[in-house]
């Protein structure tokens, strides 16, 4: 983060200003930046936060073709009857992401960040965190099909031990999956790597290494199995 940060932090508190930036930087794994709360966009809205990111290929060995992505958050302080009056918390993110058009007639995903547990009425996937939030894991309504898009994530100190997993889950999932197209088909690689640089969500570390694959193995007898080996994807 940059030095200034608190300062900023404490200013915007005492003079209610918008349109407030904090910058991010992680050269190592070529990712910068730009949190900006209550952000005007251009349509006059002002979502709570926008995280405005620059990357680089990992080819791109001195950053000359910047890549971009916007992310939206927003803060929905409601109960239970209140998500009920507004369709649910699918109901809310289809209407910030459409009707609002928070994602600006891009594919921007719009996520909001929430305090109730009981803000979601029907269990979408098997997860951990399925209970309460929806990462946008499937389509709903017969409408984007582009998976992750949309949902919301449930952050809470008082209820949930570890909920500051919820907003590492939703960051990493911009910050690595949504960057750029999941399908590796195309890809000019010989394998599956991205084409962003990998690093680690946990610790943010980009220091990986390579392991190679062994040509077999030992099963329960004791015995050398030898790994099948695949072709290559004909293009």
């Amino acid at each position: 983060m940059q030095d200034s940060w608190k300062y900023q932090l404490i200013n915007a508190i005492k003079t209610n200003e918008r349109d407030i930036e904090f910058n991010f930087s992680n050269a190592d794994s070529k990712r910068f930046i730009t949190l900006t709360y209550e952000k005007t966009l251009d349509s006059g809205k002002r979502p709570d936060f926008v995280i405005d990111l620059e990357w680089y290929a990992e080819s791109d060995t001195q950053n000359h073709q910047p890549h971009k992505k916007r992310f939206v958050l927003d803060a929905k302080f409601y109960n239970k009857a209140t998500f009920e009056r507004f369709g649910g918390l699918i109901g809310i993110a289809d209407q910030l992401y459409n009707k609002k058009n928070y994602r600006e007639s891009t594919d921007n995903p719009v996520f909001i960040v929430h305090p109730c547990k009981t803000a979601l009425p029907e269990r979408v996937t098997s997860q951990d965190w399925g209970k309460y939030s929806f990462l946008g894991e499937l389509p709903i309504g017969g409408g984007d099909p582009i998976k992750h898009q949309y949902g919301g994530i449930f952050l809470s100190p008082i209820d949930r031990q570890l909920y500051t997993d919820e907003l590492q889950r939703l960051l990493g999932l911009f910050l690595q999956y949504k960057l750029e197209n999941s399908s590796t088909i195309d890809n000019e690689r010989s394998d599956d790597r991205t084409v962003s640089k990998p690093f680690c969500i946990r610790c943010g570390s980009s220091n990986l290494r390579k392991i190679e694959k062994s040509s077999g193995y030992y099963d329960k007898q004791r015995k050398w199995v030898t790994r099948q080996q695949f072709p290559p994807i004909l293009k």
